[in-house]
């Protein structure tokens, strides 16, 4: 049925009442019968747009068009313009023409639900989202870099950046936060090298250290990148420092060492070693910890990760597993027998305090079941107390490092000494067993053992030169000095010398 619609028309349509005929004079016939209980819905076409209409349903009203294809096929498609009858007559018209070149007009409306879909899931991914995906993403993420990332959210937290949406976030939003931020800390650092003497507040976070402003620029950069949803192509954080790489400030190195034959480095030796017999457990476990860095210098947390199942002391080596290992590698250090002491004595103590020592159990344990140290300070400001110094652990690290140089005046020697997995670029190192490795590293280790039982007075001899004339130690300087030339410790030449053949 056609007749002309009409806004009032539209209106007095009611589904109940069903029109049956157009009367002379244009408007709608209804019948006396009421509607058939079987039916749920019936239409009625406009007579000036061929293929506009409107079906009636018991709750609703819905305009729609129709065409014809061919015999008894149809398209016949709702309209999106349903609230006036103005708005969906000319939505049908121009529904009308793109059917009849083929198209389909529906998939405007898919189009524009996808889209705003999409604007709605990318408003709601903000950056703090996705950063929140990447503290714990990965494969194979030790727990010192969830950490890591843990405290930079921490930091974050409460940036702006923080609740700007990933699709939006510009290098403008990258320069609100961070530009501040390293000014910041710049400026706390040259307070600090104005008064050298001013203790530092521990836990300032990024606005007050150019190392930890960085840190946290390095993890927001990854976790944009290490994202996967929609984004711009280019990362904001790296074009931000692209654009002002001239004027951020830099990282400074750090070169602190434990100075073993100046008086400072003597006295934090000797405090350290008395720690060691503190009745606490929780000075005395970290002091033994302190004095085997020292000794291997290892990273912190791989020796903190040490497991007495991973001292051999039948061989004379102790594991450092790959999974603890920065490299990703098994590392093999020599025993020697002042550190195999030390670890005798670490055992029974802990045995002595009801702690576990099987194979699988923790070589520094912590007193908290199942867990190892972590917590280093209170140890660490004893130390200065009696020494001036505050050495951390990786202090230690480069101590080893700049003994072994100045002992052996051989770099790749002191690379094999701190594990590093490529410390020369020699692919030729990757062909040497561990066991010969450890063979040819064991005489280093123990002669440098000895000197610091010796500064520290826990061994204490005679001079064995004492007697020799000032012609014979000019000799002596001589043939030191070439052993050295050639890549050879004097002290690990004697010890070589000195053993049984």
């Amino acid at each position: 049925m056609r007749i002309r619609f009409t806004a009032d028309l539209i209106r007095s349509l009611v589904f109940e009442r069903r029109p049956v005929a157009i009367g002379s004079d244009g408007t709608l016939v209804y019948g006396l019968q009421p509607l058939p209980p079987g039916v749920r819905d019936w239409t009625l076409r406009d007579s000036q747009i061929l293929g506009f209409g409107i079906r009636l349903t018991k709750g609703s009203k819905t305009y729609f068009v129709q065409r014809k294809r061919g015999g008894s096929t149809s398209d016949r498609y709702v309209l999106t313009d349903q609230h006036s009858l103005k708005a969906a007559r000319r939505q049908a018209q121009e529904w009308l023409v793109r059917m009849a070149r083929g198209e389909d007009p529906r998939q405007d409306r898919a189009n524009t639900n996808a889209a705003r879909f999409l604007a709605k899931a990318r408003a709601e991914l903000t950056f703090a989202k996705v950063f929140a995906a990447y503290m714990t993403g990965g494969v194979g993420l030790r727990p010192r870099t969830v950490s890591d990332r843990a405290m930079a959210s921490r930091w974050m937290a409460k940036e702006s950046l923080w609740n700007v949406p990933l699709f939006s976030l510009a290098k403008s939003h990258v320069h609100e936060v961070f530009a501040p931020m390293m000014t910041a800390a710049e400026a706390a650092r040259a307070a600090r090298k104005a008064a050298p003497g001013t203790p530092r507040k521990r836990g300032g976070g990024p606005h007050s250290d150019v190392a930890s402003a960085w840190k946290a620029f390095r993890h927001c950069a990854a976790a944009w990148t290490a994202s996967e949803a929609d984004k711009p192509l280019q990362n904001p954080f790296l074009a931000w420092r692209r654009e002002h790489r001239k004027t951020l400030p830099k990282v400074e190195r750090r070169e602190t060492s434990l100075p073993t034959r100046k008086d400072a480095g003597i006295a934090w030796l000797k405090k350290l070693l008395e720690l060691r017999e503190a009745p606490e457990h929780v000075i005395s476990v970290v002091a033994d910890y302190l004095t085997c860095l020292l000794l291997w210098g290892t990273r912190r947390e791989s020796a903190q990760l040490l497991r007495w199942g991973d001292v051999l002391e039948d061989e004379g080596a102790v594991l450092f597993r790959a999974d603890t290992s920065k490299t990703r590698r098994n590392l093999w250090l020599p025993l020697t027998p002042w550190a195999a002491s030390i670890l005798r004595e670490r055992r029974a103590r802990s045995q002595a305090e009801g702690l576990k020592t099987e194979p699988a159990d923790w070589v520094f344990a912590s007193v908290k079941p199942g867990k190892h140290i972590v917590e280093l300070r209170e140890v660490q400001k004893l130390l200065k107390e009696a020494s001036g110094l505050w050495i951390g652990p990786h202090d230690l690290r480069r101590t080893l490092a700049g003994d072994v140089f100045g002992d052996t005046l051989d770099i790749r020697t002191v690379g094999m000494v701190l594990g590093h997995a490529k410390s020369d670029g020699d692919v030729s190192a990757s062909y040497v067993p561990d066991k010969e490795r450890l063979r040819a590293l064991r005489p280093v280790y123990e002669a440098r053992e000895r000197e610091l039982r010796r500064l520290t007075g826990v061994d204490v001899t005679n001079d064995p030169l004492s007697g020799l004339s000032s012609e014979q130690r000019a000799i002596l300087g001589a043939a030191e000095a070439m052993l050295r030339s050639a890549g050879i410790s004097p002290d690990v030449a004697a010890a070589t010398l000195g053993a049984p053949r």
